[in-house]
């Protein structure tokens, strides 16, 4: 039959329209259809498989004076249920000194934490140095996990630069199988103060003054290896005079930072990105300290990075106030220095003084000896925060 005549055609043929094989009408009949809906307000359509029906909602138990309680059920009945709370009472077997921290255990006593009980003993010292350093021994160090080693530079009498590695296994010490010479500037490659810290992938960033080149301040990047050896890349100034100088690793920014006295520049205080590239530096454009602040010479210039605050802060003697003692900070976002704050730390003309830094109290610690006062050891923390230095 063609569609074009269906409209022609009696009721029972129009039923037969193409590709049907029986009575629509009856089809239409035979489709299941939904149970009664009267008197099931609010229940929802279930099946047995076979027949469908409407089931009621369990309902909610009362909400009044149930706030903050959990809806919770045995099996049958729902209910609300107060969340626990209280405090849990743990029995140490011993005495445990104030501010110790503890673990609690399952059967509610308490302990210290775990510690592998190993006897404490100290090692035989070792010469690790070259007989002739004499007195002028600018030393530096830092330790390169690539190698597991500690490695550390020196000068010879302010003349030759030595670079070498020493092992700790124990409580033995060696040192590495040969000095390795540290390639300057001028005349006889000699050179002062050196400053180092670790960079990564075994390389180590070493600034210095080169002594026979109108003490330029120089940097130049190191490539260790775990026999001891060491290759140089190419020096870089990054100060045509400097007598004071410090190096830390930016890790956020994968960058140097270079803390330095501008000799050639009215000995003002300055600070420099270096950007690694192999085993050669290129430096940027120097910020200077606030207020026009000049470190003094020497060992008197320390600087150190702090990751979670992405700061560098360095310390320094003041060539302006009396030999007063000054902290310094910087922010860097991997191509420009940012002043943000100086402090003065004490005012007792510090002899010597260093500085570590606490990452789980975001504190900074800073010991000197106090000059104007009988060489009596001191000590002072700081604080951080949002960049800035106070004073605890």
């Amino acid at each position: 039959m063609s569609k074009s005549r269906d409209i022609a055609d009696s009721a029972a043929t129009i039923n037969f329209i193409d590709t049907v094989t029986s009575n629509v009408q009856t089809q239409l009949d035979n489709k299941d259809s939904l149970p009664s809906q009267t008197g099931n307000s609010g229940e929802f359509l279930t099946t047995n498989g076979t027949v469908a029906s409407w089931a009621a909602v369990d309902a909610l138990p009362s909400q009044t004076g149930n706030a903050d309680k959990f809806l919770t059920t045995n099996g049958s009945a729902a209910s609300w249920a107060a969340i626990e709370t209280g405090t849990i009472t743990a029995t140490a077997s011993g005495a445990l000194t104030n501010g110790c921290p503890v673990v609690v255990n399952s059967n509610s006593t308490v302990s210290k934490p775990y510690r592998n009980q190993q006897s404490e003993s100290t090692g035989s010292a070792t010469d690790v140095f070259d007989a002739s350093i004499g007195n002028n021994d600018y030393i530096s160090s830092c330790y390169v996990p690539d190698t597991g080693d500690i490695w550390f530079a020196y000068s010879n009498n302010s003349t030759t630069g030595t670079f070498r590695r020493i092992s700790v296994t124990g409580t033995s010490i060696s040192s590495g199988a040969a000095d390795n010479a540290i390639p300057s500037q001028g005349t006889g490659s000699e050179l002062r103060y050196p400053q180092i810290c670790y960079i990564s992938n075994s390389k180590v960033a070493i600034v210095f003054t080169a002594n026979n080149d109108g003490d330029a301040g120089c940097c130049v990047i190191a490539t260790v290896a775990g026999n001891g050896t060491a290759t140089f890349g190419t020096i870089t100034e990054f100060s045509s005079q400097s007598q004071a100088q410090s190096v830390v690793y930016d890790s956020v920014n994968d960058k140097i930072v270079v803390v330095y006295r501008d000799d050639s520049n009215s000995a003002f205080g300055k600070a420099v990105i270096g950007t690694v590239s192999g085993t050669s530096v290129t430096f940027g454009t120097p910020i200077a300290f606030q207020n026009g602040q000049k470190p003094q010479t020497q060992f008197d210039l320390k600087a150190i990075y702090i990751p979670e605050q992405e700061l560098i802060v360095c310390m320094y003697r003041s060539a302006l106030n009396g030999a007063q003692a000054y902290l310094e900070s910087f922010s860097s976002n991997g191509t420009t220095l940012t002043n943000v704050d100086q402090v003065l730390v004490f005012a007792d003309q510090p002899e010597f003084f260093d500085m570590a830094y606490a990452p789980d109290k975001t504190e900074l610690m800073v010991v000197w000896t106090a000059q104007s006062d009988s060489d009596n050891g001191k000590a002072k923390n700081y604080n951080f925060t949002g960049g800035a230095t106070g004073k605890n």
